[in-house]
């Protein structure tokens, strides 16, 4: 067997997996705590992942006569009641300051807010305007600067390390040179994002741009010993389909909506990103009466400079190439495009398991089923914050044990051996496919015990041919490598979210089960484990203080 050329090993108080918006304040704060912080991204900070997509809407309590209080009783009321109102609270509570702890490190933020709320169940207009890619990129430089700061970008996460209860780390692949890295850390934050590339269309997957959104942190996580809370729970909206130059973007203004008859047929009141106007477009493609889409041919867009020069340049392109509802109409189907299940989390980012934290779109708990448009950036930023800070504090009483390191890094060097040794066998993109195929089929906008018990049984065919995966023999920069690595991760969560529907026999939030159409009394969360490489699942309690 052929031998790995490059091994590597790194030490650090607080490790940082992601470089998102999440995982960039988990480290400005780490940072600014004083302990050593090693940041690890699978992608150049600023250029992977989905924080760089956001359009910029963050919700915060600012408007005369609103609260956090009011701000969090929304939330858990869009989120049908499966939020933990602890966290719930802290969003609320913390975005107004988080938002100008960021202003005061140099990212411009619009406080005008529109009097007209984003989302009509909101009963006070919330939308600040912080465009993600600012975010990334003035935190990022800041970053850059600190000494006790250490960025490793092209890295991918493998599995994360454990010794005596605790998470010491993590193994990772190096995209670069084909090696495997050891990072042995006092604690231990996951901001690894998504999970949306299981499925056909999505956001996560911007004109057919992967982000990195496989789930592999989730996976990890869980692998340690931590619950996956509501991972059924992901949200489907409309994304453009055609022009193809702006193919499942996040970049649309909303705008009414018409069938091919030209016919409208949104249901009144509800917000763009309900699962009541997915149920909505989905039907009129079912009953013939599709293609769907936005038209403001009619209207003029609005005049005047936009919210912000990120916003203002991103509109006048758009306008140029003729891609908005303004200048054309624009076809849209539905797409995935937030995952409100992953890792549970308490109001510190703990997880459960000694030395592991995790924030952002990785974790759950925040939205219950279903996220607010405008909700996800102050999650990312209070959270992220609150997850740099408490990790910094664990690191410093040395709690963790390093240790069992050697060995778990055989175990990668191992499949990486193994995968580049193969001739002959399954292609990633084969498998990437069979997955989308599947969840699109059996656990997208609507699903069955039936559907999601037949996804099941063919994801677990599919798991078995991941064993013969051939993704060429070079190891550096084989860019089919990582997608064989991936295309393990798509399969073994998507059979986390259909295990997870299996269970939910209620339609809540985005889940809705054709042969259980109603919500039961009680909320609960579906909590799926992986034991011994298996998955078991049960239910927890909502946190309903």
């Amino acid at each position: 067997m052929a031998n790995i050329v490059t091994f590597e090993t790194f030490k650090t108080e607080v490790l940082i997996i992601g470089a998102g918006g999440a995982g960039l304040r988990a480290a400005v704060e780490a940072a600014r705590a004083g302990v050593s912080v090693t940041i690890v991204s699978r992608a150049p900070i600023g250029r992977g992942g989905l924080t760089a997509t956001a359009n910029g809407g963050y919700h915060a309590a600012v408007w005369p006569g609103d609260s956090p209080e009011i701000h969090a009783e929304d939330m858990i009321e869009a989120g049908d009641y499966l939020n933990d109102r602890n966290l719930a609270k802290v969003l609320a509570e913390e975005a107004p300051a988080r938002a100008k702890e960021l202003e005061s490190f140099g990212i411009a933020v619009d406080w005008n807010v529109p009097p007209t709320p984003a989302e009509p169940e909101m009963r006070f207009p919330r939308s600040l305007f912080i465009p993600g890619k600012e975010m990334l990129l003035v935190m990022g430089k800041f970053l850059a600067k600190q000494t006790n700061v250490k960025i490793l970008e092209d890295y991918l996460l493998m599995r994360l390390l454990k010794n005596d209860g605790c998470v010491t780390g993590g193994v990772f692949f190096n995209i670069r040179t084909g090696g495997i890295a050891l990072v042995s850390a006092g604690a231990t934050i996951l901001a690894s994002g998504s999970y949306g590339e299981i499925y056909p269309k999505a956001a996560q997957e911007p004109l057919g741009v992967r982000t990195g959104s496989t789930g592999i942190g989730q996976l990890a996580a869980a692998e340690a010993g931590a619950d996956l809370a509501d991972m059924e729970m992901v949200q489907i909206v409309p994304v453009p389909f055609d022009p193809v130059t702006i193919l499942s973007m996040r970049c649309l203004p909303w705008s009414p909506m018409v069938n091919a008859r030209g016919e409208t047929f949104l249901p009144k009141g509800r917000g763009p990103y309900s699962f009541h106007v997915a149920q909505s477009i989905r039907k009129e493609y079912d009953e013939g009466r599709g293609p769907v889409y936005m038209d403001c041919t009619d209207q003029k867009p609005p005049s005047g400079p936009g919210r912000h020069a990120v916003a203002a340049y991103r509109g006048k392109y758009l306008g140029e190439i003729g891609a908005t509802p303004y200048k054309r109409r624009v076809q849209v189907g539905l797409g995935a495009l937030f995952a409100m299940g992953g890792i549970h989390i308490n109001e510190r980012c703990e997880t459960g398991v000694p030395g592991l934290f995790a924030a952002g779109e990785v974790s759950a708990g925040v939205h219950g089923g279903r996220r607010v448009s405008g909700s996800a950036l102050p999650e990312i930023i209070v959270f992220g914050a609150r997850a740099g800070q408490f990790a910094a504090e664990y690191s410093k009483k040395g709690k963790a044990i390093p240790g069992a390191a050697a060995e778990r890094a055989e175990e990668e060097r191992a499949l990486i051996n193994s995968l580049t040794e193969k001739k002959g066998g399954c292609e990633p993109q084969k498998i990437r496919n069979s997955v989308k195929e599947l969840m699109g089929n059996f656990a997208y906008i609507e699903r069955d015990g039936k559907g999601l018990g037949k996804a099941l049984a063919e994801l677990d065919k599919l798991e078995a041919e991941c064993g013969e995966l051939s993704p060429g023999a070079a190891r550096a920069y084989n860019l089919n490598l990582v997608a064989a690595l991936d295309a393990r991760s798509l399969v073994r969560i998507g059979k986390v979210v259909c295990t997870a529907g299996l269970l939910r026999e209620e339609s809540r939030g985005f889940h809705y089960r054709r042969d259980f159409p109603r919500a039961k009394e009680t909320a609960e969360h579906t909590a799926v484990r992986i034991q011994g490489g298996a998955l078991s699942a049960g239910t927890k309690p909502v946190q309903t203080n």
